[in-house]
């Protein structure tokens, strides 16, 4: 299990300062380290990203998951590629924002693949050249997840 951090402690500094360090500057290639936040507003959440961008020196980008949700599992699959892909362009801190309703389906079994699905999203987090971070709000869907994490943030 992962170890949980507090946003607000020396703690999540010294996670920043380490996973800064794997991304060893503008030549270097992340390690693929995914992080979860768990059960944040927008502000602190935002916050928090930001501190982890900035002592990465890499840009952050944002992406809604709640808007990006449909029920067809090659739907949601083509979706992360897509968002993959983009981000992966350049090395940066990619947030996949508002997922409790994406792990949810999986959770319920709410569409047939949903599970191939978020295996799908963490295959290609590991691959990633920067850093993901996933963000959830709902306590039985972080604890699921954790294990796919180099760490779980709360707030």
């Amino acid at each position: 299990m992962p170890p949980t951090i507090r946003y607000d402690s020396p703690a999540f500094d010294a996670l920043a300062a380490e996973l800064a360090r794997g991304f060893g500057g503008a030549n270097g290639s992340g390690d693929g380290s995914v992080v979860l936040f768990a059960g944040a507003g927008a502000d602190a959440r935002h916050v928090a990203l930001g501190r982890l961008a900035d002592a990465a020196h890499l840009p952050l980008t944002i992406v809604p998951l709640d808007t990006r949700d449909d029920a067809r599992p090659a739907a949601v699959q083509g979706n992360l590629r897509e968002v993959f892909d983009a981000a992966g362009a350049e090395l940066s801190v990619l947030c996949l924002d508002h997922a409790d309703e994406f792990f949810r389906h999986a959770a319920e079994g709410a569409a047939p693949g949903a599970l191939t699905a978020v295996g799908y999203l963490f295959e290609r987090a590991k691959r990633f050249r920067g850093l993901v971070v996933v963000c959830l709000s709902d306590p039985a869907l972080v604890a699921a997840a954790a294990g796919e994490a180099r760490a779980v943030v709360t707030f």
